[in-house]
C-alpha cells in the first residue's frame, strides 16, 4: 500500500489552509485509491475465509458420514447380541 502519511500531514495544522483546490483534489484521489485497495484486500480475505470454511464443511460432512456408518454397525452388533434388550451406553 502506498504511504499517504506525508500527504495527510498537510491537512493537519496551519498547512491545511495553504492547500490549493488542485492539492485537495489530488489528496481526495489518493484517498479513493487507498480505499479501493483496502476494499480489494478485505474482499480477498473474505474469499479466502469462505474457501477455508467450505473445505472444513466438506471434511466435517465426510467425518459425519463415517461416524454414522460406525454407529449403524454398532447398532447392528447390539441387535444380534443375545442380550440385546440390555441398555448399552453409546
Amino acid at each position: 500500500m502506498v504511504n499517504y502519511t506525508l500527504e495527510y500531514r498537510q491537512l493537519d495544522g496551519p498547512n491545511a489552509e495553504k492547500l490549493s483546490v488542485t492539492d485537495l483534489v489530488k489528496l481526495e484521489n489518493q484517498l479513493h485509491a487507498a480505499l479501493r485497495q483496502i476494499r480489494a484486500q478485505k474482499t480477498a480475505l473474505r474469499l479466502e475465509s469462505v474457501s477455508a470454511l467450505r473445505l472444513k464443511e466438506t471434511f466435517l460432512k465426510e467425518e459425519n458420514g463415517i461416524l454414522k456408518r460406525e454407529i449403524e454397525e454398532l447398532a447392528k452388533g447390539y441387535t444380534t447380541h443375545p442380550n440385546f434388550n440390555l441398555v448399552h451406553p453409546l
